[in-house]
């Protein structure tokens, strides 16, 4: 059979962008995305979410400190099972900017603690700017995929 068939396997459904932020919410890792006048860049950093922002700490002295201090940016968070071919995808896709200390969730366990040993005192907020994301549901019903299959 076909891999490509659109009558078996999984369909893809849009999420709200309350859905999006409750599943932004409930991860800790995702994936930075910059570009470098080399070209783009995609790094895993763990987050934490604050008033729909995500919210990430680095070194001063990491190519993220110094390409994210003002400029666009993108965090890409999903959560994916091969075997069931089930799962979901967020994009939130904004403006990444420096925080100051005072400007940072009064509560700790509100902050992202890095996982890398070292000094990552510079905190980096993306703001969205728009947040998409699609769940990926396997479908028992083998027209489900097919358009003009369905009663």
């Amino acid at each position: 059979m076909d891999t490509w068939s659109t009558s078996v396997g999984s369909r893809l459904t849009p999420l709200t962008r309350q859905e999006c932020l409750t599943l932004l919410g409930s991860r800790t890792i995702g994936r930075v995305a910059f570009c470098l006048p080399t070209g783009p860049v995609v790094l895993p950093v763990n987050y934490a979410m604050h008033d729909g922002a995500a919210l990430f700490r680095t070194s001063s002295n990491s190519s993220l400190a110094k390409r994210l201090g003002d400029s666009s940016a993108a965090l890409e968070v999903d959560d994916l099972d091969e075997e069931t071919r089930a799962g979901w995808s967020v994009l939130l896709r904004g403006y990444a900017s420096t925080v100051e200390h005072r400007d940072l969730p009064s509560s700790a366990a509100e902050r992202p603690q890095p996982w890398v040993r070292g000094a990552r005192m510079l905190y980096i907020r993306i703001v969205a700017t728009e947040i998409s994301g699609r769940r990926l549901d396997t479908s028992d019903d083998p027209a489900d995929g097919i358009p003009w299959m369905r009663s």
